[in-house]
């Protein structure tokens, strides 16, 4: 048994050290576009009011929000249960998984290719007002771009497989595990990126109908699989993770209504926030029908 582990780990070591001697300057290009981007953040030093209040006492979110990922990933960090200030190091972190985020998604909607001018016009999507204002946060910045860079890794099986007609193959089963640890791990880190999934399952779809030529009904078939993975993970995360909000909610159990505000919470955001994108991406449809 012993002999099998120390196999499988060389192997997955192997493996992931070819992938960094392929695409480490990709890496480098986009990382350092954020590092010098943030330069100017990161020296203003700026601490939110919870930034502080965490400096001085040194604790977690214990799971607050069912956020247990983010705690996890906090204590990982510090290498500490008890939390403490070492900025700008979860800020670098940050910038490291949202540079990981750029690749994968360009790596998925450039046809494999990680082409220096796609990965410059798509690293201004971390550069944004709303992601600077998450890279802001002393504690919790790593959090929030893993649950972002949780969200695209569903964008490798999409690009892996070719023929998913038969909905119960191995490949498209493997594909719903995929979609349900991620979106899990995602609601367990960050709710608030519930959209990017299927952002970029839409996105993806497009770029297959449009460019690629690919019937949209093989594309369709994929974008199922990633609904079913994302649907099970939702469930299970509103009926089975204990959870509290803090100061704001304290349930001691869930009755139905609270079940309902859960998934209208968790379903909602990428249903409200996107509305314009999904009226375009119908529109698309009906004009490459």
């Amino acid at each position: 048994m012993k002999e099998r582990v120390e196999k499988v780990l060389n192997g997955l070591s192997a493996y992931l050290l070819g992938i960094a001697k392929r695409y480490w300057k990709p890496f480098l290009f986009v990382f350092l576009i954020f590092i010098v981007a943030s330069l100017a953040l990161i020296r203003a030093n700026l601490s939110y009011a919870d930034d502080i209040d965490r400096a001085v006492k040194g604790y977690g979110m214990n799971g607050a929000y069912g956020r247990y990922s983010s705690f996890l990933t906090m204590i990982l960090i510090t290498a500490n249960v008890t939390l403490f200030d070492i900025s700008p190091l979860p800020q670098i972190i940050a910038f490291a998984m949202m540079s990981l985020t750029i690749l994968i998604v360009v790596y998925g909607l450039n046809r494999k290719k990680l082409n220096y001018l796609p990965l410059l016009a798509m690293s201004l999507s971390g550069l944004i007002p709303y992601m600077l204002g998450c890279f802001e946060f002393k504690f919790d910045a790593p959090c929030m771009a893993l649950a972002i860079l949780i969200s695209v890794i569903p964008v490798l099986w999409w690009r892996k497989v070719k023929d998913s007609s038969n909905l119960l193959s191995r490949r498209n089963v493997i594909g719903v595990i995929i979609a349900t640890v991620c979106t899990f791990i995602m609601l367990t880190s960050y709710q608030a990126a519930s959209g990017v999934l299927p952002v970029v399952v839409m996105s993806l779809m497009l770029v297959d109908s449009w460019r690629d030529k690919i019937r949209l009904s093989t594309s369709a078939r994929k974008a199922l699989v990633m609904a079913i993975g994302y649907i099970v993970a939702s469930i299970v995360f509103v009926l089975i993770m204990p959870r509290s909000a803090g100061n704001d909610i304290n349930r001691e159990g869930y009755d139905t209504i609270a079940i309902l505000s859960g998934v209208q919470f968790l379903l909602g955001i990428p249903l409200t926030n996107v509305a314009r994108l999904w009226v375009s991406f119908i529109y698309g449809l009906l004009s490459t029908a």
